[in-house]
């Protein structure tokens, strides 16, 4: 029997247009008749997310939040920034200085501020999604006084597709990296995703992961995906998730979550 429900946000929950549809509403609603937990695991940070579920009156329903892909979560109400799962600032240089001259931007999430050595589309497009004020720092080492939730390096897909391979030849690696759209790809804590949140959520609440749904659409979504026991990819999903995935639902703009929770829940 399934006691939690977890979704991934932009491209899941979300549709294209960034809106939630009253047929995915009134899915959240009805897992909480069914005394089901609901949660929202997204890159974006809590604030935002939080933002979001209050934009579409359901915020009431949601039982745990995580953040930043990993790195913050609020239960019932209560957030925490987990600063020990902050990627170093030494690793930050080093991976500025391995890749700053491929034609990208580099982005530091600083609260609700865009630290950038640069501006471009692809970050204006990032501070658009979570209406952020961005500071562009041009020598960007110079931003790197402390530790941050993680770094982004945004920009053409074919050039982001470069450096990930370079970055999966480094041997013994100190981040872990995913591309959470075609134009972003992230790096973070080497213990950070959501999976490991979700695992540890789940372990505190003494939840078997076993009945545990977690719906998905891109690569960061892969390790929650495959751990729980429904794990649900939506039907425009990446083809690495879904060959994680144990069931495919319909597409982000035809309610995919709604259906998923119908075919094994309702």
């Amino acid at each position: 029997m399934i006691q939690l429900v977890v979704t991934d946000l932009d491209g899941t929950l979300l549709d294209d247009n960034g809106h939630v549809s009253e047929e995915n509403i009134e899915a959240i609603k009805q897992l909480r008749e069914k005394n089901i937990l609901f949660g929202i695991a997204s890159g974006r940070a809590l604030s935002v997310i939080e933002k979001i579920a209050i934009e579409y009156h359901f915020s009431e329903y949601v039982d745990i939040m995580i953040g930043t892909n990993g790195v913050e979560l609020s239960e019932e109400g209560i957030l925490e920034d987990l600063e020990m799962n902050y990627l170093r600032k030494d690793v930050i240089a080093d991976v500025y200085d391995k890749f700053n001259s491929y034609d990208v931007a580099f982005i530091l999430h600083n609260k609700n501020t865009l630290i950038c050595n640069k501006s471009n589309e692809y970050t204006e497009i990032e501070r658009g999604l979570n209406n952020y004020k961005q500071v562009i720092v041009p020598n960007f080492e110079t931003a790197l006084t402390k530790n941050f939730p993680r770094l982004m390096i945004v920009g053409d897909p074919l050039v982001l597709n470069e450096i990930a391979v370079q970055m999966a030849n480094i041997e013994t690696p100190n981040f872990h990296f995913f591309k959470s759209y075609e134009i972003f790809l992230e790096v973070v804590s080497n213990q950070v995703s959501k999976g490991n949140m979700l695992k540890m959520y789940c372990e505190h609440k003494g939840i078997d992961m076993e009945q545990v749904m977690a719906v998905g659409d891109n690569n960061n979504d892969i390790e929650m995906v495959e751990a729980s026991g429904y794990g649900v990819a939506v039907e425009n999903a990446t083809q690495e998730l879904i060959k994680h995935a144990k069931y495919i639902t319909g597409s982000n703009n035809d309610h995919g979550f709604a259906q998923a929770i119908k075919q094994h829940i309702l």
